[in-house]
């Protein structure tokens, strides 16, 4: 059961606060390549790209600027010649939502405006973030919907953990005990933690879908939240590392794949006696 407030600062994300960009004018959104070599000398570094947003490199920072949702082949702009040299980028004020990551090989560092209302879009969720290096995501304080900690994204009261950087080197990690659920894929791939606590105030495991921990392969000690009633699905998918998993009394049910592939687990222990699961798929 997850808090109405959890629920009712976090719906944005899905759209209620969003109006999806205006239509966007095909001709603006192609970059006319005949346009780069009449571009100043001074203004070198700056290139319009896709959907009509601009990005500026400035030594290992790329800041984009715009208007609406961030989305479609952002990976295609002229930013990308700077690709292997840029560690942060700022997505600046009037960008609404990001459907895609852009990031190069070394970023360690992403800055969400205020304005940011939507991150991903239904299952392509963690597109926004999917980079191995980023280690802290940070949020403008006046956005009324998203918060960070600790470089770590949460909704605006801290209930929902939306996503934990992939490139966060630290082996454990405390939950705050205000979070109550966990988004879609919120640590998947995160391979450096080795030890997760789930606190008793997380009163339900994903707040929409599951792979929460997918692919956290050096994850090697879990302990699950003494209040959820259920594990979901692919939760614990390709945690290659765990070997012993105790199931609390208080699951009732365990969803498919939520240990697939989870090679060296030899022992799950179930604690209660009528839980009911699903194993399809491994």
């Amino acid at each position: 059961m997850v808090l109405l407030s959890a629920a009712a600062a976090f719906s944005v994300m899905w759209g209620s606060r969003l109006a999806y960009a205006q239509e966007i004018n095909e001709e603006a959104a192609v970059w006319d390549r005949a346009q780069e070599e009449r571009v100043p000398a001074e203004d070198a570094d700056q290139r319009a790209f896709a959907n009509g947003f601009a990005c500026q490199v400035e030594g290992t920072t790329l800041t984009i600027t715009g208007n609406g949702l961030l989305d479609g082949n952002i990976e295609s702009g002229e930013w990308e010649k700077y690709r292997e040299e840029i560690t942060k980028i700022v997505l600046g004020e009037g960008i609404t939502g990001i459907t895609h990551g852009v990031y190069g090989p070394g970023v360690t560092e992403l800055v969400l405006p205020s304005t940011l209302a939507q991150v991903g879009y239904g299952m392509d969720f963690m597109d926004s973030f999917d980079c191995d290096t980023l280690e802290n995501i940070y949020v403008d304080e006046k956005n009324p919907d998203f918060s960070s900690q600790d470089g770590i994204l949460y909704n605006k009261d801290k209930t929902v953990l939306v996503r934990y950087p992939k490139g966060k080197k630290a082996p454990q990690f405390t939950i705050p005990s205000s979070v109550t659920t966990f988004m879609h894929e919120a640590f998947r791939g995160c391979k450096n933690l080795t030890s997760i606590k789930i606190p008793p105030t997380v009163t339900e495991m994903v707040k929409s879908y599951g792979y929460v921990f997918t692919d956290c392969t050096g994850l090697t000690e879990v302990e699950l939240s003494t209040t959820a009633s259920y594990v979901p699905a692919g939760c614990f998918m390709g945690c290659s590392s765990l070997t012993d998993v105790d199931i609390p009394a208080n699951i009732t049910s365990i969803s498919f794949d939520a240990f697939k592939n989870c090679s060296n687990l030899k022992n799950i222990r179930i604690l209660n006696r009528n839980c009911t699961f699903n194993m399809m798929g491994g």
